[in-house]
């Protein structure tokens, strides 16, 4: 960007400087009369002329030369775990449940990022019998109308949990983003294997990134139908990555793993 413009000043003084010289010959002395002459004037006049229609055209850039760069915001939130204490701090007696509260406090940062993704570690149940906590979990479905109304674009959906109410769960859960929020991008789970090599890819300022989610494992088997959770494999890992390659700008991963109740990665 300078050494554009800085091309463009020299150019500038170049020409001027050229003016000044042409206009310096323009007009002689006669020394024997001490007055002025006018031999040669209409010689040099029209080179003038050219030479000031160059500078008209050279001098006045029209336009600033800028790099541009773009940006995308990604945040990422991880394990929206619902205790008993939390789903019933949302309960009411007429019925209507709401979880807008629990987010109250991060909405704000979460609006504002380009991208913003949660891990919602535990399904979604619409039975409210089964509604549960530790150890086998089933959140109501209204703490996804909470996490959109937050902001949230994103949605994980693969870890230990995930099978917790079993095939109901997810049914429940899959429906529920179909049905309610279409607009959402739901990862990890799926109805079925056909879609288990379906990469996600989200286009955000014209940049294209593919998002994969996997959990290193489930507390309750899912009953054959292996391709419904995205468990972690390193071949179908590698598989899946080098396709997210050939049709995105970047790949991000979101693995659900590693030590509980820890603030610092473990070595």
């Amino acid at each position: 960007m300078k050494q554009g413009i800085l091309c463009k000043i020299q150019i500038k003084f170049a020409v001027l400087g050229l003016l000044w010289l042409c206009t310096g010959c323009s007009v002689l002395t006669d020394s024997s009369s001490g007055e002025s002459s006018t031999v040669g004037i209409e010689a040099v006049a029209e080179p003038e002329t050219i030479a000031h229609t160059e500078v008209t055209e050279v001098i006045e850039p029209t336009e600033e030369f800028q790099e541009s760069f773009v940006t995308v915001e990604l945040l990422a939130v991880g394990d929206n775990l619902i205790h008993e204490g939390l789903y019933k701090t949302g309960m009411k007696a007429d019925g209507e449940w709401n979880y807008d509260h629990v987010y109250a406090n991060v909405r704000d940062e979460v609006e504002a990022a380009d991208l913003a993704i949660i891990n919602q570690e535990t399904i979604f149940i619409n039975d409210r019998s089964k509604i549960s906590a530790y150890p086998r979990f089933g959140s109501p479905p209204e703490i996804g109308d909470s996490l959109v109304r937050t902001g949230f674009d994103v949605v994980l959906h693969a870890s230990n949990h995930t099978v917790d109410k079993g095939a109901e769960g997810v049914w429940d859960t899959l429906n529920f983003w179909k049905e309610m929020h279409p607009e959402i991008t739901v990862l990890g789970i799926r109805r079925t294997q056909e879609e288990y090599d379906d990469i996600k890819v989200i286009e955000k300022n014209g940049i294209k990134i593919a998002m994969l989610n996997y959990t290193y494992g489930l507390n309750v088997g899912t009953s054959g139908k292996w391709y419904t959770v995205s468990s972690f494999d390193y071949e179908i890992a590698r598989r899946q990555i080098a396709k997210a390659k050939e049709i995105s700008d970047f790949v991000v991963v979101f693995p659900h793993w590693g030590t509980e109740y820890v603030y610092d990665p473990p070595q």
